[in-house]
């Protein structure tokens, strides 16, 4: 909870005294990795330090760095690669904190496929083009010697629901972050890989805004 905790730190240096600030977040993904936004406001502690904190749900990074675009956002949270490729094609985003520099995800699949090379011709789920899901099917995809026309991209919106079409057999195998790889642990998926533990490091999740309103923020 250490980059929310930072996060509201810089609010407060920019709202004016003896007055709420309000700002609305995204939070993109049903992951423990982002659960920090939601103990800093049900415990109170946006609301303690001057800040009127909205939270909002939008499925996947692409589609949060648009609304943040729009101006109808604060601050999102981001997946690393989507927000650096945005920012090299002109757009008007910064990372200003990390939140996870490992991959969270555990690449899981149904029982009865065994290996990457299983997934040949087969379906994988994730949540959008652009969000971290599609980051970590790209990269592990890559590393296990499979092309993009080796399988084919289902995209889902959310984490459970990558799940729930895997155990219905509509897909074979997607990226399932915390607490949803659990239950796929506990319903006997196969964890082709734990990213966590093999997966490089890197910003799986971040904290973002926009250069404009962070320099209005000042």
């Amino acid at each position: 909870m250490s980059a929310v905790i930072w996060l509201a730190a810089g609010w407060v240096l920019s709202a004016p005294a003896n007055s709420q600030m309000k700002a609305r977040v995204a939070w993109t993904s049903f992951a423990s990795n982002m659960s920090g936004t939601w103990v800093a406001q049900e415990e109170g502690l946006f609301r303690k330090n001057g800040l009127e904190v909205e939270l909002v749900h939008i499925a996947s990074t692409s589609r949060a760095i648009q609304t943040l675009l729009a101006g109808e956002l604060a601050y999102t949270y981001m997946d690393g690669r989507t927000a650096v490729q945005a920012t090299l094609k002109g757009a008007d985003v910064a990372i200003v904190a990390g939140v996870a520099n490992r991959l969270v995800f555990s690449f899981m699949a149904r029982s009865e496929i065994k290996t990457f090379n299983d997934l040949k011709g087969k379906k994988i789920g994730i949540t959008r083009l652009g969000s971290s899901t599609h980051s970590v099917t790209l990269w592990v995809m890559n590393r296990f010697g499979l092309k993009p026309d080796d399988y084919q991209l289902m995209q889902l919106v959310d984490v459970p629901n990558i799940f729930t079409a895997m155990m219905a057999g509509q897909i074979d195998a997607g990226a399932l972050s915390p607490p949803t790889n659990f239950r796929g642990r506990k319903v006997g998926l196969t964890e082709l890989i734990d990213l966590s533990k093999e997966g490089p490091e890197y910003v799986s999740v971040a904290i973002g805004s926009t250069r404009s309103f962070l320099k209005n923020s000042e």
